[in-house]
């Protein structure tokens, strides 16, 4: 009987003593997020909007936003939380919000709503332009957190318009999208035609763009956001079934752009024989999803381009047409990484350059950005004929690669360089897509040679340059001076001795 409450007691005394410890901790505050925060503040009467545009919610001063730390949080992510007022202090939805980073590349966006502040999660630190229907603002993105953004609006002014399909009847049901520009890229819908197809909505900036979608249509034509609009909607679109699967047919989730990836001009006829230039948006954007399919509509017509990206860095990004089937399956090939380095002229590697595969206008191209000597790596290359750029302040470079089989390439990126390597063969043709090694007394870079044969190389590099050449044997072959010139230096092989 002792034995047990000696035991007892011990445990009560283990648990006190557990008690104080969590007595002496310090208490942490909570948070409330910004919804409830919103919540909590009195409401005060509105009157109903237009339709499904701009709108106005409880009057908020932007000083009291309650910002949700993420730095806390593992591995976070930072994010934008975006917000936008009216002059007098109230928060609007429905606004559409687009994000871009450094360079041009797409980050996200979304509509402004009233359960809170358009939420754009990002992938990397840096500047980001924030480019609404209302107004405009750039970010310093600095830490892994969220970062609370204001805009406020300049004066709304109210579009009325009116959808009509291919016969100028009235569509209703049909969605208005908005975008801040005329590439309509980040197009966002704000509004749904009524029963006649009339809608309104309210823009604070001059050059907005509308466009009309709804289903069994292909996007309708831009048209430029001002009073009296009539949006149409395009011809009769076609119904595909998408499949993406490996080289052994198991189905792999990608993202899928259905239509080009920028704004199409076309040229169209008009009754009296004339051609009027037309504007229509660029494509739907799709998720195959781990079943590895999905229903394309809005596709016909000329909107018939397809690309296709993994979300497995695995297997390498498609492009081709819809071949106009009921059901059609792409499948991917293993996919190919360049690496390589950027340099300035003097042959120092470049810190924090953004390298891309394609133009800007590419959907959802790799990128990466340099490391402090310069050293990048791009994942997920597709096959064929690829574009490798680099662009910042001390110039931009590219080079063109052959990429296929899941191989590695590699290449040197130079700066606004003008001096150039051509590797020839011994009958003074050029040698295309040869690996070769730029070596000079202090560094040494890998490259592939273009169509011609050309490399580019630092300018700091040229006297004591050394070229050497990948052989099939994986040897370095030396190379021996052909030709030479003031930017142009052509080499051959030297064949084993």
């Amino acid at each position: 009987m002792n034995r047990k409450l000696a035991a007892a007691l011990a445990v009560l005394l283990a648990c006190l003593a557990l008690f104080a410890l969590l007595r002496r901790g310090e208490p942490v505050p909570a948070v409330a997020p910004r919804e409830d925060a919103l919540a909590a503040l009195p409401q005060e009467p509105t009157t109903a909007p237009p339709a499904t545009g701009v709108s106005e919610t409880a009057r908020v001063a932007p000083t009291d936003r309650v910002e949700v730390p993420a730095r806390d949080r593992p591995e976070a992510r930072p994010e934008l939380l975006i917000t936008v007022f009216d002059t007098a202090g109230l928060p609007l939805v429905g606004v559409c919000v687009r994000v871009q980073r450094t360079g041009g590349l797409e980050a996200g966006g979304g509509v402004t709503t009233a359960e809170g502040p358009c939420r754009v999660p990002l992938d990397e630190l840096g500047t980001y332009a924030i480019d609404t229907t209302v107004g405009n603002r750039l970010v310093q993105v600095e830490e892994r957190r969220s970062y609370a953004v204001d805009i406020v609006a300049a004066e709304l002014t109210t579009v009325s318009g009116r959808v009509v399909d291919a016969d100028g009847a009235g569509a209703p049901g049909a969605s208005i999208r908005i975008a801040t520009d005329d590439s309509c890229l980040g197009l966002q819908p704000v509004a749904t035609s009524a029963a006649d197809g009339s809608f309104q909505l309210r823009v604070g900036k001059a050059w907005c763009f509308l466009s009309a979608s709804k289903p069994g249509h292909v996007d309708g034509p831009i048209e430029q956001a001002k009073d009296g609009v009539t949006l149409t909607l395009g011809t009769a679109s076609s119904r595909c079934l998408l499949r993406t699967v490996d080289p052994n047919g198991a189905p792999v989730d990608c993202l899928v752009l259905a239509g080009r990836p920028f704004a199409i001009r076309l040229h169209v006829p008009t009754s009296t024989g004339e051609l009027q230039q037309q504007r229509w948006p660029p494509g739907r954007e799709h998720r195959t999803g781990e079943r590895g399919e999905v229903e394309l509509e809005g596709i016909g017509a000329f909107q018939r381009d397809l690309t296709v990206v993994p979300l497995d860095p695995r297997w390498g990004r498609w492009q081709g047409t819809w071949q106009g089937l009921d059901s059609q399956t792409v499948a991917l090939e293993p996919a190919n990484t360049v690496e390589g380095r950027v340099l300035d002229g003097t042959g120092a590697g470049v810190a924090g350059v953004l390298v891309r595969v394609g133009d800007s206008r590419q959907w959802r191209p790799p990128v990466a950005l340099s490391d402090g000597e310069g050293r990048f790596s791009l994942r997920g290359v597709g096959t064929g004929r690829q574009q490798v750029r680099a662009a910042a302040d001390a110039g931009s470079a590219d080079a063109h690669l052959d990429c296929a089989g899941g191989a590695r390439s590699f290449v040197t990126l130079v700066l606004g360089g003008k001096n150039r390597v051509r590797l020839v063969d011994a009958d003074g043709r050029p040698r295309a897509g040869v690996v070769v090694k730029l070596s000079s007394a202090a560094d040494s870079a890998l490259s592939v040679t273009d169509d011609d044969g050309r490399v580019t190389a630092p300018q700091s590099w040229w006297r004591d340059l050394v070229v050497e050449v990948l052989a099939a044997d994986g040897a370095w072959r030396a190379t021996d001076a052909a030709a030479s010139g003031p930017s142009l230096l052509t080499v051959r092989e030297r064949g084993p001795r």
